[in-house]
């Protein structure tokens, strides 16, 4: 099975019951959807989720916009020239003063991009999610005009899993309600006519059963649109009988005085890393720091798996904490399947390492990391070998990433040139292999080839000029390089430039 296959077959929790957990917990953070093709972001501040960013060149807003017909490929690629320096301003506000679009029609087109970010985050089937707290981060808002509460709606609309629909709303026995004034959440929410006959039935507060039994549609579009409800907060599930309540308060409150002190600390502490689970990396998920050996990895999943076993249930003090213990048990095996894999490990640490440089440049500061050279060589070099490996083998996507990977490790003008070549295979990611061609460029500026494919991008681009000066600054470091020449002659119409060889020849004497 190739690494690619294998990173599909991660199970996560659903990104909707991910995502609305922790807006019920007013997280800060980033959580971040990591699939095959891309990943991508899900900024909230304070359980307001305000923004959506995605590695994929299709979802960013130049391309975005090309799309829906704001602009052409043409004018999209010299915005982006603009982009170039650290201090340039946002492709948002160079397309504004080029008179492309308005100040409120790109506010509109930014809200767009981002939840279409959210719907396919929500609909890829091959993502697993993490959470990263960022508390004081500061961030756009992109969501200007959508409640956090429909975007909720908009991502479990899209998202297709039965199975976990099915788990999430538990037993037909329990009731349901709205969970504010039925009249404000008609008015003030967008809401299906399906969703709102839910809503409707909901405030009588029936069985699940019963609702699904009495919504006059198929059970499985009536579980849909009752998790949709729940997941955006609209309807809560009661669990248990209402009169039996307070009896099982009783129960447990007698349970717990007869406690040891052990138990009780024992308890606590299981109660504490369920409800921290969704919150921490796979690191922290088996206790371990990233220095962690293969070894110890495999130790730590075992020790878990032992001490946290859901048939500790039997014992008089877990009783009750069953779902305590499968959430542990859960997130460590998510960790697990992925830091136990050499391959899928070295792209979580990417992943990682991309996450503490954003919050470097948030604080206003650049993250300095300790590192061994000779490691971070042996790592460059093992990841340029891979990324030949897969090249041959027709694998591009994961020669792509190995080779981002050693890129952002090392800028070696060989191994940009390289990846600047794969990403060209892609139409959509011109823009991305002009910007890695000058990378390349700016490590080594006297790079004939990368100089030669250049000007190679400029002809496909039909930019005479840009092309014209590629090819002369390849002749200016070798006058005789053939293809240059020919090139330069059919471009201009001229002879060869003879001139230029022979100020060259007299320059190196």
């Amino acid at each position: 099975m190739s690494a690619d296959e294998r990173f599909q077959d991660y199970v996560s929790r659903p990104l909707p019951e991910v995502l609305s957990d922790l807006v019920q917990e007013k997280a800060s953070g980033i959580l971040t959807v990591m699939g095959v093709e891309a990943h991508r972001g899900i900024v909230l501040v304070n359980g307001d989720i305000k923004a959506a960013r995605s590695t994929l060149e299709g979802e960013k807003l130049g391309l975005f916009l090309v799309d829906r017909n704001w602009l052409d490929e043409k004018d999209r690629a010299q915005a982006l020239l603009t982009q170039a320096t650290a201090d340039a301003p946002p492709l948002g506000k160079v397309l504004i003063s080029r008179n492309f679009i308005s100040a409120s029609e790109l506010e509109g087109e930014l809200q767009e991009l981002a939840l279409t970010i959210i719907r396919r985050a929500a609909a890829d089937t091959t993502a697993y999610t993490e959470f990263f707290d960022d508390p004081e981060g500061v961030h756009l808002d992109t969501l200007t005009f959508l409640t956090t509460t429909q975007v909720l709606l908009n991502v479990a609309r899209v998202f297709e899993g039965a199975e976990a629909k099915n788990k999430r709303i538990g037993d037909r026995r329990y009731r349901v309600r709205p969970t504010g004034n039925l009249e404000g959440l008609l008015t003030d929410l967008d809401v299906t006519p399906t969703e709102g006959f839910i809503l409707s039935r909901a405030d009588g507060r029936p069985r699940l059963r019963d609702l699904i039994q009495g919504a006059s549609m198929s059970e499985s579009e009536a579980i849909s649109t009752i998790y949709t409800l729940v997941i955006a907060g609209l309807i809560t599930i009661d669990e248990g009988e209402e009169d039996t309540d307070h009896g099982e308060a009783e129960i447990q409150d007698e349970a717990e005085s007869a406690m040891s002190e052990k138990e009780h600390n024992e308890r606590t502490e299981i109660e504490h890393m369920a409800k921290a689970a969704r919150r921490t990396d796979h690191y922290q998920a088996l206790g371990l720091d990233r220095s962690a050996t293969d070894e110890e990895i495999i130790d730590a999943w075992t020790s878990i798996r032992q001490r946290f076993a859901v048939s500790r249930t039997s014992e008089p003090h877990l009783g009750d904490a069953g779902a305590w213990l499968e959430t542990i048990q859960d997130r460590a095996q998510d960790a697990y399947q992925v830091l136990g894999d050499p391959e899928t490990r070295r792209r979580y640490d990417a992943v990682l390492d991309g996450v503490d440089r954003d919050r470097g440049r948030l604080e206003g500061r650049p993250k300095v990391l300790e590192v061994d050279s000779d490691a971070q060589t042996a790592l460059v070099e093992a990841n340029l070998k891979r990324a030949d490996e897969l090249i041959r083998d027709g694998e591009i996507f994961s020669a792509l990433q190995m080779l981002e990977q050693a890129c952002a490790i090392e800028a070696r003008p060989s191994a940009l040139l390289k990846l600047a070549r794969l990403q060209l295979k892609n139409p959509k990611w011109d823009t991305k292999a002009l910007r890695t061609l000058q990378k390349s460029l700016e490590a080594d500026p006297n790079f004939i080839e990368a100089w030669q494919e250049l000007a190679d991008f400029w002809q496909r681009q039909d930019n005479t000029e840009h092309q014209r000066k590629a090819l002369e600054r390849v002749l200016s470091l070798d006058p005789n390089n053939p293809k240059a020449t020919r090139d330069h002659a059919e471009l201009t119409g001229k002879k060869p430039l003879s001139r230029l060889r022979k100020m060259m020849r007299l320059r190196k004497k």
